[in-house]
């Protein structure tokens, strides 16, 4: 919603109380809009007025009332300027929070991209016909570079809104360590059953890689970072 304010594409808390058109939307981002932009009003309604004035307009519409009216009961302010108003305060709060998850966000799909090499460099090692010592020691390095990705995320503090994905993306990770520690200690051992215990790793982990790198489209496109970017 915050960033729909700030490029002018708002649905309108009209569309927003009007069952039809919420039910008849098929856009799976203006979906997302229209959540995203109700859960603002609710907000904007509660820390301005009261915690129990976004009840007082719900329960006046359930009464068969409009919206005009119940925002205009429960604020004492026309709909028109409480619009206004609302639609001000989204655009306040929109710059320094945008950035911030542009920020985190960059900062993620920059490990991201490092992990498909990591992939990459694993894929080239094993099509290499080379002594055990130096596999030991390429493993190791692949190893130290997922470590390595791990540590980056641990540092960075994400915001509030993010923290579910940080989560994802550094069990993700950890996963990852955890199957190039099981091939490195099978170069080391030459037992089977690492090997086998690595290999059993890797449906899991093709599956939460890719619902990492939708997740993080999904909140790219929810948020708009990338018209930020390009700006």
């Amino acid at each position: 919603a915050k960033s729909a304010a700030l490029d002018g594409v708002m649905i309108g808390l009209r569309n927003l109380e009007n069952q039809s058109s919420w039910n008849s939307q098929a856009n799976p981002e203006q979906i997302l809009l229209q959540y995203s932009e109700a859960y603002m009003a609710v907000k904007y309604l509660n820390d301005t007025y009261g915690e129990k004035s976004s009840t007082g307009v719900i329960k006046n519409i359930a009464r068969g009332g409009n919206i005009f009216d119940a925002i205009q009961d429960e604020t004492e302010i026309s709909y028109h300027k409480f619009r206004d108003d609302f639609t001000d305060w989204i655009r306040t709060l929109e710059y320094s929070e945008r950035r911030a998850l542009n920020k985190y966000v960059s900062v993620l799909k920059d490990v991201t991209e490092q992990d498909e090499r990591l992939f990459t460099k694993r894929a080239q090692e094993m099509q290499l016909n080379r002594n055990p010592n130096e596999r030991i020691i390429d493993k190791e390095n692949l190893v130290n570079d997922a470590n390595y990705l791990i540590q980056r995320l641990q540092g960075f503090n994400p915001p509030p809104s993010l923290m579910e994905l940080n989560q994802d993306s550094l069990i993700y990770l950890s996963k990852v360590k955890d199957w190039l520690t099981l091939e490195l200690t099978y170069v080391r051992t030459a037992d089977e059953k690492f090997q086998v215990g690595a290999n059993e790793m890797i449906p899991e982990i093709e599956a939460r890689g890719t619902l990492l790198n939708r997740a993080i489209t999904n909140f790219e496109s929810l948020h708009n970072l990338k018209a930020l970017r390009d700006h």
